[in-house]
């Protein structure tokens, strides 16, 4: 077992994201397919939410956008888990 001490991705664990229905885990990486990538796993783990749009949705962002809130893609940061 694995201490919390010797966790080695501990600093990033509040950037990457999980799906633990598909085990996979995630470094979104900045205008690399982000947005895609997100889309794609909050898809195929069930957990996107399509209702929650029209909430976020201001002036300022665009419907695309959407998927980088946690309450819209259902990723869990893996800092949270």
């Amino acid at each position: 077992m694995v201490s919390e001490n010797d966790f080695a991705l501990k600093p990033y664990a509040g950037f990457l994201l999980v799906a633990p229905s598909l085990k996979v885990m995630y470094c979104p990486t900045t205008k690399v397919a982000c947005s895609s990538i997100k889309m794609l796993l909050a898809k195929a783990s069930g957990t996107y939410d399509q209702s929650r749009l029209d909430r976020l949705i201001s002036p300022h962002m665009a419907r695309s956008q959407t998927i980088h809130e946690l309450g819209v893609s259902g990723l869990t940061k893996l800092i949270d888990m």
